[in-house]
């Protein structure tokens, strides 16, 4: 599988993966601080599917067009990843919010889970190769 382009099944299930690690942290962190499995549970079954929309409507698009130029490193996942996360975030507190600090905020914390999606579907990827 190295050097050609993987199907598009096996991207979307890539995306999928990136969607449970985008979830993870905030799962773990409500799962602990609460000592609540149906919390953590929740958090998946609520967070996954929210998950899902940017990473199949953007990351997979610019996984596509931008495969062609560069190889996807684990620092090219994590930055993409980020912004495909952290974008939308921003873009949706900036038409809500009263200023520009919720978004800048937004940007930041979703970025964050979003490298964490780049990652898993980094990963995800890598283990088929």
């Amino acid at each position: 599988m190295p050097g050609e382009k993987p199907a598009l099944a096996t991207v979307l299930c890539a995306g999928t993966a990136a969607a449970f690690a985008a979830v993870t942290p905030a799962a773990l962190f409500v799962g602990l601080m609460s000592l609540n499995g149906w919390e953590l549970l929740l958090v998946y079954a609520l967070g996954v599917p929210v998950a899902l929309v940017p990473a199949w409507v953007l990351g997979l698009p610019a996984y596509y067009l931008l495969r062609e130029r560069w190889a996807l490193t684990w620092t090219r996942a994590a930055l993409g990843g980020f912004l495909v996360g952290g974008v939308p975030a921003s873009l949706f507190a900036l038409t809500f919010a009263q200023g520009p600090l919720p978004s800048v905020e937004g940007f930041l914390w979703f970025g964050l889970f979003g490298a964490f999606g780049g990652l898993g579907f980094r990963a995800f990827l890598l283990s088929l190769e």
